[in-house]
């Protein structure tokens, strides 16, 4: 069961890996203030 168990975890990584991700850069500001300008 074990070994059923590591091989299906190895594959399931391996395949994740092999998928192209695209490259993302996700830049968030805030400057605390509660208020909202117009």
């Amino acid at each position: 069961m074990k070994r059923i168990f590591l091989l299906a975890l190895t594959m399931f990584l391996a395949s994740s890996s092999l998928s192209a991700k695209p490259n993302v850069l996700f830049i968030a500001i805030d400057d605390l203030n509660d208020w909202i300008g117009v």
